[in-house]
């Protein structure tokens, strides 16, 4: 006969032998006594084994104690076993039996576990489809009426606590239809009618788990009344008369931390969704933030489990839960970018290994250890502090030897939290790898590099199943547009995503083959034999259809020696429309600044005729990095546009190059609309002033000693008038707050740079950026991005972080910037035009800054890169934006003499119709000189 207490015995005494000697000085995830990658993987497979086998021991144990008649599990095995409820047996214990049937057993799941739900919703539903406690021994409700505020708390426990995390986990299934079912009566049945709209309740944890529920659901669903209703608590908390840090004691543990963190969620929410809204919660949600951390925290940076806001008095015990607080912390760093708050986050992750092992959180209960090791899990895939990692390894041995011989826990409604956490564990030590069958004598576990997933999977028997592998979950099933922290979220690790391929190579180099994210996360097979030992690494690959398509194409040289060639920045007009003349500026130096008196040559080359050189004019307004601003006049296939110096002025030249008819008008240009008729301009005095080599030599800043003048600024230049007026002013700009540092803007010496239209024309965009007086000098310049209309009004401030670089309009609503964002640090990010909307680009592929532009059709961007490497190239290339990969057009050396000011960035510009690209480049050994690529065939590629 089998004798299950005496293996788990034996597991338990083997395992702890294990763990201590891998957890004893090491942290999980680093290299110790020359364990290879494969050791780790499989060390952490026989601690992923282990759990998933007690998650498995802890549903046979329940399940032996279920109602005979009904197959629903009693609420407690002493104190509540004839009961059915909703904010105990349905929200904590039974969604976690759901979940590991769904890891360990599909049967089970899709049998017994579908029963019950479907048990639970026909005898407990009572209003609408809201639950209400069920007796088994009456085979009714236990209550003969029903009490709407205690059905109302039932059904949010449930929701929250239960069902919500199982469908972040699982999507559209039974139990997501359930949990909308239940959520959608709850707001029809709403019984409170506060100032800004009716809500569920006043009590304050089922507030904020609603906060939470709708701001999630709110993505999954695009329904906006979910938002709607979240709104209307965020207003009754953040806008009336009960914010949470003036109403007395805010409990900080369960059944209280849930309002912080649903403010918070609902604040990331009304980030994407509702910018308006969000400006109005940004300094209720700060201001309780900030208290809760100045009076809120132990030495060690934990939270405590009460504390008085008002008056600093504060429980002297730290809470299990205080990640779930952290959570929303981190939620608001990522959005504001706060620094304070991820400070604290790491502050509370490096605490754990020296002060709370084996800390009793909740006394002897596994329950506190559970939340504990949750709130690290979950902020430990955030913020990777070795010594977390450490203390979750011991302290998972501290709860799981709190689990009797049986699989039962402790013997109530709060085991199913035991399974929760354990499950948690277990998919961070298998990277979010699961495999179907399951098998207890099973183990696979992984460990993840540089080098990409590595994975090993073993068993004592034979085996014949498949691998599956995770999904951006966030995503792929919630919808959202940032994968903040979450209570009860299952974290992602190793995820695969859709529009990508993956290479899995056996380590002993029998087997390599690449498989579509769809067949990874729907489970690609395998076969073990007895005691057979596998090694894969997956890696990110480039579609199959694609990797024999790209040998970089053909680069001629469009411009010679003995003269320099360039033509400058790369979102201007270099190609007349017809694609046979390309413009571009000579000089017979380089090497040093430009000086008053230095004059360059304007021409074209004639694509048509063995690449002549047609000389137009000369300029004496110029720069090394954007010429003289010269272009094509949008909307005409003979006129060019280009900035010169008349006097004690700059001045714009509009010239027929077929007719040498010249006009001038009074005032330099930086963009020009879409339509040609008119232009934007900052001060190229003060840019050469503050950045030499974007403005001009030869005439001074009138207001050079002002930190921002109210007379400079941004122009509007009629094109056909030759008219021009101030739009925006340095100083207009300057009091806009610096979120990150509102002293440091004061403090500053600004100027505009970098305006560009949008496609439509009705608005531009324009960098606002500036110097801090240092005792050496200036520091380095910060930079924020602004859009506004076409005559100065309507100003949005895009991009607040103070760390833009180069962007480009996709459309008139969207905008393409390398930038900083606490979602992915520095990266491509695209941005909504006043809408609040920030999507990182490119993740994983397009990592390095560079001048970036949409080639028509928006299907693919034209980038570059700066110079890296021992030969400095500048790397030139297309990126595929729904498959998510690079085409790779040349690298192209540029010698050391080349930096700094007068550096030569390629600065790619296409041709008509995205067929051609032009780029400046001294890798040919003449100086910089222009060159020209045929992409047609790449981007003909499907």
């Amino acid at each position: 006969m089998f004798n299950r207490g005496w293996l788990l015995s034996f597991v338990l005494v083997f395992c702890s032998v294990v763990l201590c000697l891998f957890a004893g000085s090491t942290p999980a995830g680093e290299n110790s006594g020359g364990q290879t990658v494969f050791d780790r993987a499989l060390e952490n497979g026989r601690l992923a084994n282990e759990g998933f086998w007690r998650c498995r021991l802890f549903v046979d144990g329940w399940l032996a104690h279920a109602d005979p008649k009904t197959g629903l599990i009693p609420r407690n095995l002493s104190g509540g076993k004839d009961i059915w409820n909703a904010k105990d047996s349905a929200a904590d214990n039974y969604p976690f039996m759901v979940l590991t049937a769904a890891i360990t057993d599909r049967g089970l799941f899709q049998g017994r576990m579908l029963d019950m739900l479907r048990t639970e919703t026909k005898l407990t539903s009572r209003i609408g489809a809201m639950p209400d406690t069920y007796s088994f021994s009456k085979g009714a409700f236990a209550d003969k009426d029903p009490d709407l505020g205690r059905i109302i708390f039932g059904s949010s426990e449930y929701i929250k606590d239960g069902l919500l995390p199982l469908t972040e986990w699982l999507g559209d299934s039974p139990w997501s239809t359930r949990m909308i079912a239940i959520l959608d009566d709850m707001w029809a049945h709403a019984p409170v009618d506060a100032p800004y709209g009716r809500i569920v309740s006043q009590n304050v944890e089922v507030n904020g788990e609603m906060l939470q529920t709708l701001s999630r659901i709110y993505w999954m669903t695009g329904d906006r009344k979910y938002l709607d209703w979240a709104v209307r608590l965020g207003d009754y908390y953040l806008l009336g008369d009960h914010h949470p840090i003036r109403g007395g004691r805010l409990r900080l543990r369960d059944h209280g931390c849930e309002i912080v963190s649903g403010l918070c969620e609902l604040y990331a929410a009304t980030h994407f969704a509702m910018p308006e809204k969000k400006k109005a919660y940004r300094k209720p949600i700060h201001e309780m933030l900030d208290r809760i951390l100045e009076v809120g925290r132990n030495e060690h940076g934990l939270f405590y489990n009460w504390i008085d806001p008002v008056s600093g008095a504060h429980d002297r015990n730290p809470c299990d839960t205080w990640g779930y607080n952290l959570n929303g912390f981190y939620t608001v760093y990522l959005v504001d970018g706060d620094e304070a708050y991820r400070r604290a986050t790491i502050k509370a992750l490096g605490c754990l290994w020296d002060n709370y092992r084996n800390y009793a959180w909740e006394g002897s209960s596994s329950d506190g250890h559970a939340d504990s090791i949750e709130s690290a899990l979950n902020l430990y895939n955030r913020e990777p502090e070795p010594a977390a990692a450490k203390w979750i390894d011991h302290d998972m041995r501290v709860m799981w030897n709190i689990q009797k011989d049986d699989g039962v826990i402790e013997g109530w409604h709060g085991d199913g939290n035991f399974a929760r956490t354990t499950i948690m564990y277990c998919l961070w030590k298998t990277k979010g790898v699961t495999v179907r069958p399951w098998r207890k004598d099973v183990i696979f576990g992984a460990e993840m590099t540089d080098d990409g997933l590595h994975l090993v999977i073993t068993a004592d028997k034979a085996w014949q199943g498949s691998i599956v592998f995770d999904s951006p979950r966030h995503k792929t099933i919630m919808k959202m547009p940032m994968d903040w922290p979450r209570i009860n979220q299952f974290p992602e690790w190793f995820t695969v995503e859709a529009q990508n391929e993956y290479t899995v190579r056996d380590s002993a180099g029998k087997s390599k083959k690449i498989h579509s994210a769809r067949r990874m996360q729907e489970g690609i097979e395998i076969q073990l034999l007895a005691g057979e030992q596998k090694q894969l690494t997956v890696t990110k690959s480039m579609s199959r259809h694609v990797a024999a398509e790209i040998q970089p194409p053909p680069v001629r040289a469009i411009t010679k020696g003995p003269r320099f060639h360039w033509f400058g920045y790369y979102d201007k007009l270099q190609f007349d429309p017809t694609g046979r003349y390309v413009l571009g500026m000579e000089v017979d130096f380089e090497g040093r600044s430009p000086r008053p008196d230095d004059v360059i040559k304007i021409g074209m080359v004639d694509l048509k005729d063995n690449d002549k050189w047609i000389e137009l004019g000369t300029s004496s307004a110029w720069g090394w990095q954007q010429g003289c601003m010269l272009q094509w006049r949008p909307g005409s296939r003979s006129e060019i546009l280009y900035n010169d110096r008349r006097g004690d002025h700059y001045v714009c030249r509009i010239l027929d190059v077929f007719t040498r008819k010249l006009q001038t008008v009074d005032y330099p240009i930086y963009s020009v609309s879409p339509n040609g008729k008119v232009a934007v301009s900052a001060d190229f005095r003060r840019i050469q002033d503050m950045r030499p080599g974007y403005g001009y030599t030869g005439l001074a800043d009138p207001h050079k000693d002002e930190p921002a003048p109210k007379d400079s600024g941004i122009f509007l230049i009629d094109l056909d008038t030759g008219r021009s007026n101030l739009i925006i002013s340095l100083a207009q700009i300057a009091k806009v707050p610096y979120e990150q540092n509102p002293q440091d803007a004061l403090n500053g010496k600004h100027y505009f740079n970098h305006l560009l239209f949008a496609p439509d024309g009705k608005r531009f965009i324009f960098l606002n950026r500036w110097r801090v007086k240092t005792a050496g000098g200036y520091s380095g310049f910060r930079t924020r991005m602004f859009t506004a209309a076409v005559d100065g009004g309507d100003i949005r401030l895009i991009d607040g972080y103070g760390k833009t670089s180069h962007f480009i309009w996709r459309d008139p609503e969207n905008i393409l910037a390398w930038s900083w964002h606490p979602s992915h640090k520095n990266a491509f990010y695209l941005y909504g035009d006043g809408t609040g909307k920030v999507d990182v680009v490119g993740k994983g592929v397009m990592t390095r800054n560079g001048h970036c532009t949409y080639l028509p059709g928006n299907e693919w961007i034209l980038n570059d890169t700066y110079p890296s490497g021992a030969n400095r190239e500048q790397n030139i290339y297309l990126y595929h934006v729904a498959q998510n990969r690079k085409v790779a057009l040349g690298g192209f050396g540029s010698p050391k003499a080349y930096k700094g000011e007068w550096r030569c960035d390629t600065h790619p510009r296409f041709g008509p119709g995205g067929k051609t690209v032009c780029f400046d480049s001294p890798h040919g050994g003449s100086g910089r000189q222009m060159h020209l690529i045929d992409i047609s065939k790449i981007v003909a590629t499907k």
